[in-house]
């Protein structure tokens, strides 16, 4: 079974169908006065996650996705515990090489571990979310993001259209290097193994050079024992063009030390990579410019004219 095909179908955004259909069914706590919930509504992996992990963020496609996860691997609980894990370790590598801009693909606004609320510690970093359908979006509309943080309706699927929407967003005042958090991005795909690469590398190609692809490999590889997974996803990586930065480890073994709790070594998590875009610069063409004729004024008595003197070359 691939796992990744438990999230990949999904339906154009509709936020109004979204905002309109509100229930508790999940809901605890005060940080909500209503849960948005589309009963048959497509999964998404950030809050497929959510629902192992004991959040109130998810819906019935979302359940359903999680149990079809647990059935590729018994562990899928702590392996997406070490996926939470791996991907704060990775927002705080990215704020310590200077990055202060993060777009989330995958993982969604207000689930356990969203990325706006690890930053709570960073006032001066910004997160936008990339939100596939009505139901992301509308949860993040309704959670209230600070004013530092955005929600855009769109496919993390399709970079250009999406990173066009993030300029209109932003109003195109931001051309320094991002962040992108692709953790869990794989489950959206039907065919990781062929479709990720062209992804990744559509993504590289809009993102400002200098910018973090924060990525994991699919869930229903992690149980297959070895170092295959980690050397698939290198290779797929730098196949769309990212230059991978350290090793390709599993998610508990990338940076461990957790203020979560660490994950054992033996469950099967999912590969993980940090990456950098070194996207090249075209070349051009060095002409040395043509120095103008310099004109030299006669000291002689005779005229008052003046003498040009040909090209310096």
């Amino acid at each position: 079974m691939n796992a990744g095909a438990a999230c990949a179908d999904r339906a154009a955004p509709d936020v109004a169908a979204a905002e309109d259909q509100w229930y508790p069914e999940h809901y605890s706590g005060t940080w909500y006065t209503r849960l948005a919930t589309i009963a048959d509504g497509a999964a998404f992996p950030g809050r497929a996650v959510d629902y192992l992990l004991d959040g109130h963020l998810h819906a019935p496609g979302d359940r359903a996705a999680a149990r079809r996860w647990l059935a590729v691997n018994p562990q899928a609980t702590q392996a997406v515990l070490a996926l939470r894990n791996f991907l704060r370790r990775a927002m705080e590598d990215a704020l310590d090489r200077g990055v202060i801009d993060f777009v989330d693909l995958a993982t969604g606004a207000d689930v356990i571990g969203a990325p706006d609320a690890m930053l709570r510690t960073s006032p001066w970093a910004r997160i936008s979310y990339v939100c596939p359908d009505a139901l992301a979006f509308a949860i993040a509309r309704a959670e209230g993001l600070a004013a530092r943080h955005h929600a855009v309706a769109a496919d993390p699927l399709t970079p250009v259209a999406a990173w066009t929407q993030l300029l209109i967003d932003w109003r195109g005042r931001r051309s320094t290097p991002v962040a992108l958090l692709a953790v869990g991005l794989t489950e959206l795909l039907a065919d990781p193994a062929t479709d990720l690469a062209a992804v990744l590398g559509a993504w590289r190609g809009v993102v400002p050079q200098g910018s973090l692809l924060v990525l994991s490999g699919p869930l229903g590889d992690a149980v297959r024992p070895g170092p295959d997974p980690e050397h698939e996803l290198e290779r797929t990586v730098e196949q769309a063009g990212w230059t991978v930065l350290g090793a390709v480890e599993r998610a508990q073994s990338w940076q461990p030390g957790d203020r979560w709790g660490d994950v054992p070594a033996e469950v099967p998590a999912p590969a993980v990579c940090l990456a950098l875009s070194t996207r090249p610069v075209p070349p051009v063409l060095w002409r040395p410019p043509r120095a103008q004729p310099l004109t030299i004024p006669r000291t002689a008595p005779t005229t008052t004219s003046s003498e040009t003197v040909g090209d310096i070359p």
